[in-house]
């Protein structure tokens, strides 16, 4: 009882971007999962290097997982229809050099299917957790929801009508990504866009590189991700020419739309292995910070 006195005692102003993820979420879940900035005042200077997580920190993954289970079932894998696209959006977050907390936010919106910039927002964010591998969201989230919203609510004539992820849709341990959590709470279609794999539902990395290496010559090809459970996840996409190294890109959907929309507008987008939207910003995240 004490240590969760003193652990809701030290809340400050800074936890206000979560009350948007209650009100829209979590209104009815405990108030220990809104408070996910402080992680028993753990920051990642402090995590790293240790190689056992505590007995609390345990529990709070715990819950962690548990919201990330329950939340998949309000997940839609259907509604946007690509001819009514009009405008995409890409988020990223980008480091500052040898600083692991201070980082940059950018949201770039594009034209579809042209990739002209209409708009773009970046902003200095602080990480306040570390990386914890499936729980990318809670990191995350929050720091790019407020560009989101404020798009939303300044200038909602260039409001995309789909957002590209960088990170992981329903191809995630539980369900539920870094994408899910974004388009969930924005309630607005999103798509996971992944250079990396986790494995999940019995699929490796190295397996499905072997298996996809053998079946994806040209540029555009993908094959399904479908799990042991016989559920598919998401896709496997070659979006690069050549001879070179097989580097693949996993898409999967976050929310509002189906499979078979998200890839259409995944392709759409590529101009280079990486599709325009979370490139651009990208790219946007690193200038900002080039000019500091």
């Amino acid at each position: 009882y004490l240590k969760k006195k003193m652990f809701f005692s030290s809340i400050s102003k800074k936890t206000n971007y979560f009350h948007f993820y209650l009100n829209n979420i979590l209104f009815n879940r405990r108030l220990e999962l809104i408070i996910v900035r402080n992680f028993f005042e753990l920051t990642p200077s402090k995590l790293k290097g240790r190689k056992r997580r505590t007995k609390m920190e345990n529990e709070y993954l715990e819950l962690w997982s548990k919201e990330q289970t329950e939340l998949r079932e309000k997940i839609s894998l259907d509604g946007l229809n690509v001819d009514d696209v009009k405008l995409v959006g890409g988020v990223d977050i980008s480091f500052v050099k040898d600083s692991v907390t201070e980082a940059c936010a950018a949201f770039v919106i594009l034209s579809y299917p042209d990739m002209k910039e209409v708009h773009r927002e970046v902003e200095l964010v602080e990480m306040k957790l570390p990386y914890i591998s499936g729980f990318l969201a809670f990191r995350e989230a929050p720091l790019i929801l407020p560009l989101i919203e404020r798009v939303r609510k300044e200038k909602p004539e260039v409001f995309p009508q789909v957002i590209l992820v960088d990170g992981n849709g329903i191809l995630h341990p539980r369900g539920f990504g870094l994408a899910c959590h974004l388009g969930l709470v924005a309630n607005v279609p999103t798509i996971g866009v992944a250079k990396t794999f986790l494995n999940v539902d019995g699929l490796t990395e190295a397996g499905i590189k072997d298996f996809a290496h053998g079946k994806l010559k040209e540029k555009g090809e993908s094959v399904p991700l479908i799990g042991e459970s016989g559920k598919t996840l998401g896709a496997i996409f070659r979006t690069s020419s050549g001879e070179g190294s097989f580097k693949p890109i996993y898409i999967s959907v976050g929310h509002g739309l189906s499979l078979e929309t998200a890839s259409k507008i995944f392709l759409n987008c590529c101009h280079y292995r990486i599709p325009e939207p979370t490139r651009q910003a990208d790219l946007l995240s690193r200038d900002f910070l080039r000019k500091l």
